[in-house]
């Protein structure tokens, strides 16, 4: 052992410049265990958001192909009435 040297420096041959402390290892899990959350959770509304795209699409298509127009009314429909209201 060198003189002016302490015994705890010269002891184990690694330099350990910085540690991970518990809290620390904690709050990085928390992190990172909340960035997987939100990116399931955006995974699945963008999913959701496709689906009822997908769904008015449909729906419009489909109203598209049951309208007529008012030039050629369907066979066997009622005309419309309007219905005024009674004078007491």
């Amino acid at each position: 052992m060198r003189d002016g040297w302490q015994p705890d420096c010269i002891g184990t041959g690694t330099l350990r410049l910085f540690a991970i402390t518990k809290p620390g290892l904690f709050g990085m899990t928390l992190s990172v265990a909340a960035l997987w959350t939100c990116i399931a959770m955006e995974r699945a509304t963008l999913r959701h958001a496709a689906l009822d795209a997908r769904a008015c699409a449909n729906a419009l298509a489909e109203l598209r192909e049951r309208s007529t127009p008012v030039s050629a009314p369907a066979f066997g429909t009622r005309p419309f009435r309007r219905q005024l209201p009674k004078a007491s």
